[in-house]
């Protein structure tokens, strides 16, 4: 009987010290690693999302000023164009966007220091009629992109 209580404390007492031995140390590298991998992933899946949001912001800004573009010289008319044009085709600049003053040069308009819009006049084959084509083009971490808008004007 005094052995059988001594096997069962003994037992107790082995059940005891596994319960309370805690994680080893490989355990415990193991769900480190782990847990890291699992955080590193995330952090990069948002970063990705953000780049992206900000990729189509921009290319959604670059079309609004690209049909902006276009749409201005269109408002001249035939008249206000051959003023402002006097080759077969020229390139354009907006200056003064309050007003909307034409300037036709060879230097692309800043818009700011993101996008950059040139607008190409050009009479082509149809008579009394101009060719507007308005290019943005804007630089971003995934290389240069562009965005066009061209219109067709009848006098």
């Amino acid at each position: 009987m005094k052995n059988t209580k001594y096997k069962i404390e003994s037992e107790i007492r082995n059940l005891r010290s596994e319960i309370n031995k805690g994680f080893s140390l490989i355990e415990l590298v193991f769900t480190v690693f782990f847990l890291s991998v699992i955080i590193v992933g995330a952090v990069n899946l948002q970063t990705s999302g953000l780049r992206m949001g900000n990729s189509r912001s921009n290319e959604v800004e670059a079309h609004f000023l690209a049909n902006q573009g276009a749409e201005v010289v269109e408002g001249l008319g035939t008249v206000g164009i051959a003023a402002q044009c006097s080759a077969p085709s020229c390139t354009c600049q907006i200056t003064n966007f309050g007003i909307y003053n034409i300037d036709c040069m060879t230097v692309p308009e800043a818009i700011d220091t993101t996008f950059s819009r040139t607008i190409e006049i050009s009479s082509g084959s149809l008579t009394n009629a101009y060719e507007i084509t308005s290019i943005v083009e804007w630089e971003d971490s995934s290389g240069t992109h562009t965005a066009e808008a061209k219109r067709i004007i009848f006098n």
